[in-house]
């Protein structure tokens, strides 16, 4: 959370219980299993249905803190040819899989606002939070993590085709726009 780029040769040092979950099941994958896994630490997935932040243009979205915390993305169709990609391309170990551009949170919803043109984000302080809600998946989406890609490009020679969200964004609210999306929710 320091604001420096996270590698994969770095030592993690989680404090949320997920991440120490997750850090102790990396560890017995590398030492334990039978064959040498590939591990894939992937950032935050943004694209279609409600994984596309437009969605709520017509909804409402509260986050926890401030929203002065890194983002990692990766847009979904960049995800999945990675994935594809991954057995045949990387050696055994951990590959952070992320676009090009960390973004602080609060950024990345001010830019997707006024791309729309509608305010929807509110944001909670956590300190008004019980735990149970840190601790969830709402918990996680207030860390900060600014993922280093460079291990994954350099072993698959990957090209995105959403190298940053605001390429991402820009394409995701044209299809939105063209689905008409906004005149369906308005519907339901």
């Amino acid at each position: 959370s320091n604001g420096t780029f996270h590698r994969e040769e770095e030592a993690v040092q989680p404090n949320h219980p997920f991440g120490l979950v997750v850090r102790e099941a990396e560890q017995l994958l590398l030492q334990e299993a039978p064959v040498r896994p590939i591990i894939l630490r992937i950032g935050e997935v943004y694209g279609s249905g409600k994984n596309n932040p437009f969605h709520y243009k017509t909804n409402h979205l509260t986050l926890l803190g401030n929203g002065q915390n890194y983002m990692s993305l990766i847009h979904e169709y960049d995800l999945l040819s990675l994935l594809v990609m991954a057995p045949n391309c990387l050696d055994s170990g951990i590959y952070n899989i992320s676009d090009n551009l960390p973004v602080i949170q609060s950024e990345f919803y001010r830019q997707v606002e006024a791309i729309c043109g509608h305010a929807f984000l509110e944001w909670v302080d956590q300190k008004e939070m019980p735990e149970r809600i840190l601790f969830s998946i709402h918990g996680l989406r207030s860390l900060s993590i600014k993922m280093s890609n460079q291990k994954i490009i350099k072993a698959t020679h990957y090209k995105f085709r959403y190298p940053n969200y605001k390429v991402g964004l820009q394409r995701l609210w044209q299809d939105y726009v063209h689905n008409d999306q906004f005149g369906k929710e308005q519907n339901n």
